[in-house]
């Protein structure tokens, strides 16, 4: 990840030496490769450059054309190069992607957006119109937040950089807080600050001098469901659909590794790395990273990690992570002034890092949002007699009682949801109501009514499959794609997620439930589509990993003192959004293997966004006061 940084005075006055020093050096730590800056009289972009693929090596954004009045600085990559490199530049096969988006918008204009694929966020001085122009990619991999007013634009790759600018307010977004607490992503555009705001995905905004447009390129795909001729067809289809996100991603100057825990999602991607990397002739092997643990046996995943370093001959890298729990050494964690710190074991994800820096790799390839992929796994029985094939229906759940007894079978989601549609006739008409009584049932009264007028992801006029591409491409994923892969960008490591490929998402918004949820176990497609490719002792495999015993140590043994000298400080803001009593409710017992959701995030969020208030500076504090 780069960085871009814009300050447009939209009044005319020439920009002072702190409106573009301050957000550049809050980005500093994105610019490995050194950064460079275009400064004219009342406006800057500058961007801080980190490289990664081949094409980028010396490259000093932002790029020009026509003399300089077509500028642009571009955050992220672009993964569709052999469609448009023969377009625009024929005879340059190492273009870097820079040129080829100025390129881009040279030709076709705010429209070439919707031609990209892959990753990014763009900021364009277009002076032939007078124009700034934002852009963002339709799943949101790249951030661009700005402030904007009648004096003055300013935008940046983190809030941090554009709270830098002096002329930018402080003051704090309560309905973000509420949010927040009720564990829901921010309203549309909002942030934690109530005069900042982030670019929605797939949007492009253009600021002129008089008035500013914010207009989607892109919308989710809508046509009708897919249907193949086979079970082997949809397996076929998405393997070779995952083949090609990991194989763009693997696009860098060093060969990629591969963040590897023992769980389906990460293992595929790395048996696919690695074949990419056989198929490519090199003869070093890949590198996966993971982390193990010696004392919670529980959080272990070796069995599973071991068999696929065997099969494929991988370098295995480890660190041992049974004191690396939640909370520890709280107080010296790095302060982002835009947020608080999310990441309930993000010093597994910190010091996996400084491990794969020493071994020289800069890219990292994770399994990070494939359980994403598979919604709706309660209609696969539904759906499979909706097409005709009972006998299918009937060989699954066989199938699931085998595998994992009557208990399996009476938990199955289809079949729930096939009784339970032949039982509506005898229930009786439901009683018309709001929320449920127990819905968000940690939250005040004052959170409750913050929330219910909150602007929601917007599915009206969606049809079936482009509702299931937001439940994919959620906004929680939107928002935490990012703020994962710049906690690694800190220490000089690019993440790349295949999961994220728009391509596949796509793909699993449109295919049948049944290819979700088979024969008692989730992510059927993906198992089918990794046969003789994953070992099976992963492929077959009924359980997920839990790190609830980690997060045990850090929040109700290690550091439980730590937690309550936070959530006890007179003036903590939490009471005011989460009832005292389900909290304390919620720290008395530790959490059981299986425990998720609410019981571990609530009490997460009320300590970091305590944390987030206590590591702030004096003037910080000064103006993140609630009302």
């Amino acid at each position: 990840m780069s960085g871009i940084v814009a300050i447009w005075r939209r009044d005319g006055a020439p920009l002072s030496h702190d409106e573009v020093v301050g957000p550049s050096v809050a980005l500093a730590h994105r610019g490995r490769n050194g950064s460079d800056a275009a400064v004219l009289r009342d406006r800057a972009l500058a961007h801080h450059h980190f490289w990664t693929t081949p094409e980028e090596i010396g490259e000093r954004q932002p790029v020009s054309l026509d003399n300089g009045r077509l500028l642009i600085a571009l955050d992220g990559r672009l993964d569709n190069r052999t469609e448009l490199v023969p377009q625009l530049a024929p005879r340059e096969a190492s273009v870097s992607d820079a040129s080829l988006l100025i390129r881009a918008y040279e030709r076709w204009g705010e429209s070439c957006f919707a031609r990209l694929l892959g990753p990014f966020a763009a900021c364009v001085f277009d002076q032939r119109t007078g124009h700034v122009v934002l852009a963002r990619d339709p799943l949101g991999d790249r951030t661009l937040f700005y402030y904007l007013s009648d004096r003055a634009l300013v935008i940046a790759s983190e809030e941090s950089a554009v709270l830098a600018h002096p002329e930018v307010p402080r003051r704090l977004d309560e309905t973000t807080l509420a949010l927040f607490y009720a564990v829901e992503a921010p309203a549309a555009g909002a942030t934690f600050f109530s005069d900042v705001r982030e670019l929605l995905p797939g949007h492009t905004l253009t600021v002129g001098q008089e008035r500013s447009e914010l207009r989607a390129f892109w919308s989710p795909p809508d046509g009708p469901a897919l249907r193949l001729g086979s079970d082997r067809e949809y397996a076929d289809a998405f393997r070779g659909l995952l083949r090609d996100a990991v194989r763009c991603r693997m696009r860098s100057i060093r060969p990629a590794g591969v963040l590897m825990s023992g769980g389906l999602d990460s293992t595929s991607v790395a048996c696919l790395a690695a074949e990419e990397m056989a198929r490519a002739s090199q003869c070093e092997p890949l590198r996966v990273f993971s982390w193990v643990f010696d004392e919670l046996a529980v959080c272990d995943e070796r069995f599973f990690m071991d068999a696929v370093v065997e099969r494929y001959g991988l370098e295995a890298h480890r660190i041992v992570g049974d004191t690396l729990w939640p909370l520890r050494d709280a107080p010296a964690w790095p302060h982002d002034p835009g947020r608080p710190h999310l990441g309930i074991y993000r010093l597994l994800l910190e010091n996996l890092c400084r491990e794969i820096k020493a071994t020289g790799t800069d890219v990292l390839l994770t399994g990070n949002f494939g359980d994403h992929l598979y919604s709706g796994a309660e209609r696969w029985l539904l759906e499979l007699l909706r097409e005709g094939r009972p006998m299918a229906g009937v060989g699954s759940l066989l199938l699931c009682l085998t595998r994992r007894g009557v208990r399996g079978l009476r938990s199955d989601p289809g079949l729930r949801r096939l009784a339970s549609r032949l039982l509506q006739p005898f229930r009786g008409q439901r009683r018309p109501g709001g929320m449920p009584a127990n819905a968000k049932s940690w939250l005040t009264a004052e959170a409750l009514d913050r929330i219910s007028g909150a602007e929601s992801c917007d599915q009206d006029g969606l049809g079936e499959v482009g509702r299931r591409f937001r439940l994919i491409a959620t906004p929680w994923a939107a928002q935490s794609a990012p703020l994962g892969t710049a906690q690694a960008n800190r220490l000089g490591i690019e993440v790349r997620n295949p999961y994220r490929d728009r391509r596949l998402v796509e793909f699993m918004a449109s295919v049948p439930r049944h290819q979700v949820y088979r024969g008692g176990l989730y992510k059927h497609v993906l198992r089918a589509a990794m046969r003789g490719v994953l070992p099976d002792r992963v492929r077959l495999r009924k359980k997920a990993t839990s790190y609830v015993p980690l997060y045990n140590r850090g929040v109700f043994e290690r550091e439980r003192d730590t937690a309550r000298a936070l959530l006890d400080a007179p003036d903590a803001w939490w009471p005011r959004f989460v009832r005292r009593e389900w909290l304390e409710g919620a720290l008395r017992e530790p959490l059981r293997p299986r425990d998720d959701g609410a019981a571990a995030l609530v009490p997460w969020f009320c300590v970091v966004v305590e944390l987030w208030r206590r590591t702030a500076s004096p003037a910080e504090l000064a103006t993140m006061r609630l009302p």
